[in-house]
């Protein structure tokens, strides 16, 4: 199948390991399409949402290509890379070694963006980050966008997902599922559990969450060769679910003491 991906930042790890897993599945990559970090705009965004602390870790995130931890151990992204025996630490590299299209862009929702997609008519779209995507790009490859969602659906929506999840004693999953014009609201395809264990912190159950959801996407696309062999059900998100935010201080101090109690 001809897939093209997308990314937030060059160095977005989950976004790489997807891109070169679903190479080696036999995918066809048509391109890679990165959003711009250097934008005043989602500065502004990041500001607002996630404060100055969180701006300050997503620019560590986007120069390492992995989340800052507080953990000693491992990090389970940085596992699964040496398992793919992957090399490269950019996207950039890796299109450039693998032959594959790569290009930066203002807004995966412009026309540059949506251009390179049709161009390389791609069967469907990855999404590995990058912000919201709305109908044009979507209707650019007939609705066929897929992400691994980092938490349950439709119980939580949007950000932080598996943390959510936690806090509220959903069960802790990824879900694969298609993106519609809402926020996680596209129907669902595939769950899997996330292993969390009693000495596990914040920063290693959300990275074993994008772990799990390479792995997901993987399976779930790996036998496919049309994006109408995909078997879909139902989301119920638009009724049930609740659409999440980035956690506050005061919630990240609260899911920390709580997982320090299984311990």
């Amino acid at each position: 199948m001809k897939i093209a991906l997308t990314a937030g930042f060059d160095k977005s790890l989950p976004a790489l390991l997807m891109a070169d897993r679903l190479l080696t599945d036999g995918h066809a990559i048509t391109a890679v399409v990165v959003v711009s970090p250097y934008s005043i705009k989602r500065v502004r965004q990041m500001l607002v949402s996630r404060g100055f602390s969180g701006v300050k870790k997503a620019i560590n995130k986007m120069l390492k290509g992995v989340e800052a931890s507080d953990s000693t151990g491992p990090n389970p992204l940085q596992v699964l890379k040496a398992e793919q025996n992957l090399q490269d630490s950019s996207l950039k590299a890796w299109c450039a070694e693998k032959g594959v299209s790569y290009h930066v862009v203002k807004s995966l929702n412009s026309d540059e963006a949506v251009s390179t997609i049709t161009d390389g008519n791609a069967d469907m779209l990855v999404y590995g980050g990058g912000g919201i995507l709305r109908s044009h790009i979507i209707e650019a490859v007939n609705g066929n966008v897929i992400n691994p969602h980092a938490g349950p659906l439709p119980e939580v929506r949007g950000m932080n997902a598996i943390e959510w999840a936690t806090l509220l004693d959903f069960r802790q999953t990824v879900t694969v599922h298609l993106i519609d014009s809402g926020i996680d609201t596209g129907r669902l395809i595939a769950e899997t559990a996330v292993p969390v264990d009693n000495n596990d912190n914040i920063d290693t159950l959300r990275s074993k969450a994008v772990a799990t959801g390479v792995r997901a996407l993987s399976e779930a696309l790996k036998t496919i060769k049309t994006p109408a062999e995909i078997n879909t059900h139902d989301n119920i998100g638009q009724v049930a679910g609740r659409q999440c935010f980035p956690l506050g201080q005061a919630l990240t101090e609260l899911l920390a003491v709580k997982l320090n109690s299984r311990t």
